[in-house]
């Protein structure tokens, strides 16, 4: 019993996971190029149906200690993660608080590289995620929205046709 005589129930325990996730998609276009979409224009590409409300704008602060985030005007929103390290056009690293409404509660290390290919540039994407894991994310079945994102969107809209989906957080 606790000081006030409430009862802690412990009956369900979560159980602390790992997942490792990790994919590539190149695109026919310099480093620079997909770099500046990525970062300063993602809002123009990112998908309205992957954020979580009425986003007006969706935007990376390029800096260490920047963050990424959707802004849905009047001081709301919701912070997707936090930049931990930065290398201009070569890679940035992010840490994120996973809510349980999308696989958590957990904490996740996310990681874009950006490479130079013969035809354009490697994006390369990575995760690592620990905590209370739904069985969703374990079984991959959260991955898709970020291949949708990058390969779906980013990569059609860097080489100027037609992206999947519906319209970009930014019209």
């Amino acid at each position: 019993m606790t000081e006030n005589n409430m009862k802690i129930d412990y009956s369900k325990v979560e159980e602390m996971r790992t997942r490792q996730s990790h994919f590539a998609v190149d695109i026919n276009a310099p480093r620079q190029k997909v770099w500046t979409a990525l970062t300063n224009e993602i809002g123009r590409w990112w998908p309205r149906d992957l954020v979580t409300g009425p986003a007006v704008k969706f935007s990376f602060d390029l800096r260490v200690g920047g963050r990424l985030w959707e802004d849905h005007g009047k001081g709301a929103g919701v912070e997707w993660g936090s930049i931990k390290a930065l290398i201009p056009e070569t890679r940035i690293v992010l840490t994120t608080d996973v809510f349980p409404d999308m696989g958590g509660p957990a904490r996740s290390v996310m990681e874009y590289t950006l490479e130079d290919t013969e035809t354009g540039t490697r994006v390369r994407w990575s995760e690592n995620r620990f905590g209370c894991i739904d069985d969703s994310v374990m079984m991959g079945q959260w991955l898709p929205p970020w291949s949708y994102g990058l390969e779906g969107r980013l990569k059609p809209y860097v080489e100027g046709t037609e992206m999947k989906g519906g319209p970009a957080v930014e019209e």
